[in-house]
């Protein structure tokens, strides 16, 4: 019988679905979502773009009120050429994901 894998990022539930061939081992979640300092996202996004002229469309908080991350999918997606990594900006006030910036994917 088919499984379902959910972690939580921000409130938000993800899931995947794992078969009956795969084992929990498969499913290891060693992905990283942690939280940085606005200044290290902007020292690591410096290539991107502005960060700083970056705001919340609902309440106008700028980028440094917002909470800052970094991404990694877990190592299953790597191994399936479907990896992301990257850095995000969220809205804790409005429970919004203002932006989203994947650096490395495969």
């Amino acid at each position: 019988m088919a499984g379902l894998v959910a972690y939580e990022v921000y409130g938000q539930l993800f899931k995947s679905n794992k078969n009956d061939t795969e084992t929990d081992q498969d499913f290891i979640d060693d992905s990283i979502n942690k939280k940085i300092p606005y200044e290290e996202a902007q020292k690591c996004l410096a290539f991107y773009e502005r960060i700083d002229q970056i705001k919340c469309p609902h309440c106008e908080k700028e980028a440094k009120e917002l909470d800052w991350g970094e991404f990694k999918s877990s190592s299953s997606t790597w191994n399936n050429l479907a990896g992301r990594a990257g850095y995000y900006c969220y809205c804790k006030e409005c429970d919004y994901p203002v932006k989203e910036f994947i650096t490395v994917m495969n």
